[in-house]
């Protein structure tokens, strides 16, 4: 029985006759692009997770030696190793504080203070999911600039909460350590906060106008708020 078709399907090409006369669909160039765009999606997604995992165990490998830190509270979990030069973050369920050895005592008290602010917000974790999300639409430019600012604001944001804990008088020393960081920094991974993150420029100049907020301003914005959600 020959398939039901009309005026306009063969006009539109979607019908043919093989030499025999019987009527089949014909071959659009829509029926070899989309699996060829597809592989290709699937081999985007695939170099993002490959990319991932090797990274993170590389950064595994070079850790595996590392120490625990006996002079800090158990709960930060700091380790202390001489494989890495810069500071960092490393795991999602239980992470760890990595952090060279020989460092100065007032860096290290900004570093620590800075990865204890990255793990009180599970800002690893919202590394991992902006990551995967980039994987799957890893083809989307916009994506990719989202992605860069989603990170710059997590240390932004960092950056602002360690300030408002110790003060303004530390943010020249604070900055200087950022730089010197992030003068350090080799590793690369998913689930790695560096405290040298890149964005060093911004993330100075962020932190030399930082300004602790007025609490005699809080509380009027606050009301300010309230008021505008009780008109709507």
């Amino acid at each position: 029985m020959e398939p039901e078709t009309t005026e306009f399907g063969w006009r539109a090409g979607f019908y043919t006759r093989d030499e025999a006369g019987n009527i089949l669909p014909a071959q659009r160039a829509y029926d070899t692009v989309v699996p060829v765009l597809a592989m290709i999606w699937a081999a985007g997604v695939l170099v993002f997770w490959l990319f991932g995992l090797v990274s993170y165990g590389l950064l595994l490998r070079r850790l595996r030696f590392a120490v625990r830190d006996q002079d800090v509270p158990p709960h930060l979990n700091v380790w202390l190793s001489d494989r890495v030069k810069t500071p960092c973050l490393v795991g999602i369920f239980r992470p760890k504080i990595i952090l060279p050895f020989g460092m100065d005592e007032k860096q290290r008290a900004f570093v620590l203070c800075h990865e204890a602010e990255h793990l009180r917000h599970g800002d690893a974790i919202w590394k991992l999911l902006g990551y995967l999300l980039m994987s799957v639409y890893w083809y989307h430019y916009f994506l990719w600039m989202l992605y860069s600012v989603f990170l710059e604001d997590l240390e932004l944001a960092c950056d602002a909460r360690v300030l408002q804990r110790l003060g303004e008088s530390v943010k020249a020393d604070y900055s200087e350590a950022l730089v010197d960081f992030s003068t350090r920094r080799r590793m690369v991974s998913v689930v790695q906060i560096a405290f040298g993150e890149n964005y060093t420029r911004d993330r100075v100049r962020s932190v030399l106008r930082w300004k602790k907020p007025l609490r005699a301003l809080i509380v009027p914005a606050l009301a300010i708020c309230v008021d505008r959600k009780s008109v709507v």
